[in-house]
């Protein structure tokens, strides 16, 4: 019986003035249920401040990994557009290949243009100093028939 009272004390629906035959017991066992009741409320007012906190924490990760998933999505799309003006490992070495064919074989026409260049040259300043020799002779026949 006494628990139930205590019990109908506790939810409130009986005032505490109303039992006011209580023993000394009762009255120690009053308190000691409101102390522990006092517990429980300061324990559950902790719970919902750490509870609140941790919601505040969560929500600012959650908007911190939104834009961060934004930025990679951004990124992603960056670099998709940017695939295309990439060429494929493969491709790029067999067009290397095709260009360095090409390279060596203009240095090769090069090289046999600069030989024929300089035979040529040279045949052109021998053939000029041919000419300026036999102009020469020409001017000392002359001169020598003149002085005769």
């Amino acid at each position: 019986m006494k628990r139930i009272i205590f019990v109908l004390l506790i939810l409130g629906l009986i005032p505490f003035n109303a039992l006011a035959e209580e023993t000394a017991e009762e009255r120690l066992q009053s308190v000691r249920f409101e102390r522990i009741i006092d517990k429980i409320d300061l324990s559950l007012k902790a719970i919902d401040v750490r509870l609140n906190g941790m919601e505040s924490s969560l929500r600012d990760k959650a908007i911190e990994m939104e834009r961060r998933i934004g930025e990679l999505n951004r990124l992603r799309q960056e670099v998709t557009e940017d695939r295309v003006s990439f060429v494929r490992k493969d491709a790029y070495d067999t067009k290397m290949e095709v260009r360095d064919k090409w390279v060596d074989e203009v240095n090769r026409k090069i090289t046999i243009l600069m030989v024929e260049y300089d035979r040529r040259i040279t045949a052109a300043i021998i053939f000029s100093a041919i000419a300026a020799v036999v102009s020469l002779m020409n001017i000392f026949i002359i001169i020598r028939r003149r002085v005769d």
